[in-house]
């Protein structure tokens, strides 16, 4: 199975190294492309036969409220087919599972990031900060409406 990372151009170093460590943990190699979503659809599916992406969008995430679990890709970009085997799940079961089945995840979801972008739109999640300035982990957020306030 291909693996493959857009990466920005201000990823956290806490994310090339949650890469890192799921490469050597599932002996994978995680390719790199830009994160220019057509040109690298593009080219995985044109040049390299890619038919199916594996994506983790839930329901609650942007432009996401009618999406299907198996579907053709929007109109734009060649044609393969989109898996969304946790699409249905709310951000609570997410946490649940990770935790429950001991699965890895980026570092910085411990100090009180709920969503991660890049360097110059993420931060911290004000409902996750604490008395004393500190922030707890992500699955601490009780309301899951402000997963995105980071």
């Amino acid at each position: 199975m291909k693996t493959v990372h857009l990466q920005g151009d201000n990823e956290f170093v806490e994310i090339l190294d949650f890469r890192a460590q799921a490469e050597r943990r599932y002996g994978i190699v995680v390719e790199q492309r830009s994160c220019d979503l057509l040109k690298e659809c593009t080219d995985l599916v044109v040049t390299q036969g890619y038919k199916c992406n594996i994506i983790g969008r839930r329901r609650a995430d942007p432009q996401s409220e009618t999406l299907r679990p198996f579907e053709p890709n929007g109109s734009k970009y060649p044609t393969y087919t989109r898996c969304l085997p946790v699409l249905d799940w709310n951000y609570a079961i997410v946490w649940e599972f990770l935790k429950d089945f001991d699965v890895p995840f980026c570092s910085l979801y411990q100090h009180g990031y709920s969503s991660l972008g890049e360097i110059h739109n993420s931060r911290p999640n004000p409902a996750l900060q604490r008395e004393d300035g500190s922030f707890g982990p992500a699955w601490e957020l009780t309301d899951a409406s402000l997963e995105r306030e980071s």
